[in-house]
């Protein structure tokens, strides 16, 4: 019977929560390489202030040409079972993507908003797998792929988005593609607030 017990409590803090890819402390930080169209770009996050379950983000990304970096304020949550990614607006919280539902195994699918929550995308959990960033080489690595069909004039073409989730570390790598368009985001550096 107690052996029961301890491998009930075992099993249950191992239980999937989605806190693992969010849940970080104050201070921690990203920093990241951001490639697009053939220019690389530097963009930061750092967590600001954790609040009623929700981690907020300060996100500094380089705008080149001596301008000043745009700052965005983010917040990580979960919502009706899905962790979310959403800005800071005056009128509150508005979600930009709902990245992972807790639970998924691979194969699983679910909706995410997109084009402003117009239309949805749809989201597949793609299993785990190893990658290597510039931050280094990571395994159990969590993909998860967003994807809609677009019409732009007479033609359709498929928008997709890959997220890379670790444990422990959250977002290593976001891939962005838009028909010939490519966007790839790589974590080049993570430090965990003491």
């Amino acid at each position: 019977m107690r052996f029961a017990a301890i491998l009930a409590l075992a099993l249950i803090g191992r239980q999937d929560t989605g806190e693992q890819f969010f849940k970080f402390k104050v201070g921690t930080t990203w920093v990241f390489e951001q490639t697009e169209e053939g220019k690389v770009k530097k963009m930061t996050l750092k967590v600001t202030k954790e609040e009623g379950g929700k981690v907020y983000v300060e996100s500094s990304e380089e705008r080149g040409d001596d301008k000043e970096p745009r700052i965005e304020n983010l917040v990580w949550y979960v919502e009706d079972g899905i962790l979310t990614l959403g800005e800071i607006e005056k009128e509150g919280t508005k979600p930009i993507f709902r990245v992972y539902k807790i639970g998924s195994r691979k194969g699983d699918k679910w909706k995410s908003s997109f084009g402003g929550g117009q239309e949805d995308m749809d989201v597949t959990h793609l299993g785990t797998e190893e990658l290597t960033v510039p931050a280094g080489k990571y395994k159990d690595v969590v993909h998860v792929q967003m994807a809609k069909t677009v019409k732009a004039g007479d033609e359709e073409r498929t928008v997709s988005m890959d997220f890379y989730l670790v444990p422990a570390v959250g977002l290593v790598k976001l891939e962005i593609n838009a028909g010939k368009d490519k966007n790839v985001i790589q974590l080049k550096e993570f430090k965990a607030a003491k």
